[in-house]
């Protein structure tokens, strides 16, 4: 619902199985919407670009309830960003996180967090390739420095709480995390062209 002082511009479009607007409306407190609604008010289809106050900038898919779901990209004010998979409103599925320093995780996402198979790149050079649970380095995985090492003794093995408790060969899983990153690479790449 619109409150009293917001600004709108809405259009139609006619189909083949009816009406679709599309509306841009520019709040109050500067959140500013634009895209197409179904005829019926009931929701939104297609997708929509979203501009919260707080300079932050969504433009994807969203579901009927109003949440984020779907293909989207997330703009942080601090030029965070993520691109990829979205379910009811979090990162959920594959993506591409890119922080403001430059590390970058590419890979599974669940409920926000970093979980399932991906990589993880700081932005001095350090690169894991592995398992996550709840946002953390978990599981199985190698790590590999900027030199192109894997230290000594060799990173690679089973971790926990980001340090590396079993030595063990871990071929299956960094070939599933590369998977996992091209794969979120993919997504990514689809919605930057």
């Amino acid at each position: 619902t619109m409150g009293s002082g917001a600004k709108y511009s809405p259009y139609i479009i006619r189909t083949g199985k009816g009406m679709v607007s599309h509306l841009k409306v520019t709040y109050e407190d500067g959140d500013v919407y634009d895209g197409q609604w179904s005829e019926d008010g009931k929701g939104m289809v297609s997708h929509l670009k979203v501009t919260y106050e707080d300079g932050d900038v969504y433009d994807g898919q969203w579901s009927e309830d109003g949440k984020r779901n779907g293909v989207g990209k997330l703009v942080f004010a601090n030029k965070t960003s993520y691109i990829g998979d979205f379910k009811d409103g979090f990162f959920d599925g594959n993506g591409v996180l890119t922080q403001a320093d430059g590390a970058k995780y590419e890979g599974d996402f669940q409920v926000g967090k970093y979980h399932g198979y991906g990589i993880y790149s700081a932005c001095n050079g350090m690169k894991y390739e592995g398992q996550f649970q709840d946002g953390r380095v978990c599981g199985y995985g190698l790590v590999t420095f900027s030199d192109g090492t894997h230290g000594r003794p060799r990173n690679e093995g089973r971790f926990e709480d980001n340090k590396c408790v079993e030595r063990c060969k871990t071929t299956d899983t960094v070939r599933k995390s590369r998977q996992s990153a091209s794969n979120a690479k993919a997504i990514s790449q689809q919605l930057l062209t």
